[in-house]
């Protein structure tokens, strides 16, 4: 399992954990919503507000991290620049048409009927699309 799957994973259980930890801060805020505005205050309402910041704060800063320790940060946005790659070109688009099912083949097809119809009764540009059509002259 390579540094992306482990980031990737890490960022599940941040998500994961995160969750848990607004989940204990969800009492304390109840609790303010219902005395918040009643004229019983003691001191027990600071300490609601003050577990509630500090669940909060935990939640956060485990979403950031990406991990609970905390010790290796940014993993998400590592994730996001190293991870995921968009590497698309022609060669791309014509090899997974080649080993396309007849399924996918068909939904392709459908598709590009559907967008060629779309545009059937549309004005079309001939000097825009004969200067196009002339760019691929040059091939041999």
């Amino acid at each position: 399992m390579g540094l992306c799957d482990t980031y990737l994973d890490d960022i599940d259980e941040a998500h994961v954990q995160g969750l848990w930890m607004m989940s204990l801060a969800a009492p304390s805020v109840i609790w303010l919503k219902n005395n918040y505005s009643t004229s019983s205050f003691n001191m027990s309402w600071r300490t609601a507000v003050m577990k509630s910041i500090a669940n909060i704060e935990d939640a956060v800063l485990t979403l950031y991290y990406g991990n609970w320790m905390w010790n290796t940060p940014y993993r998400i946005p590592y994730y996001l620049r190293n991870c995921i790659s968009a590497d698309i070109d022609m060669d791309t688009i014509l090899n997974t048409l080649l080993t396309a099912t007849p399924y996918q083949i068909q939904y392709f097809i459908g598709l590009v009927d559907a967008y060629r119809q779309s545009l059937w009764n549309k004005p079309f540009n001939s000097e825009f699309f004969a200067a196009l059509a002339r760019g691929f002259e040059g091939w041999e």
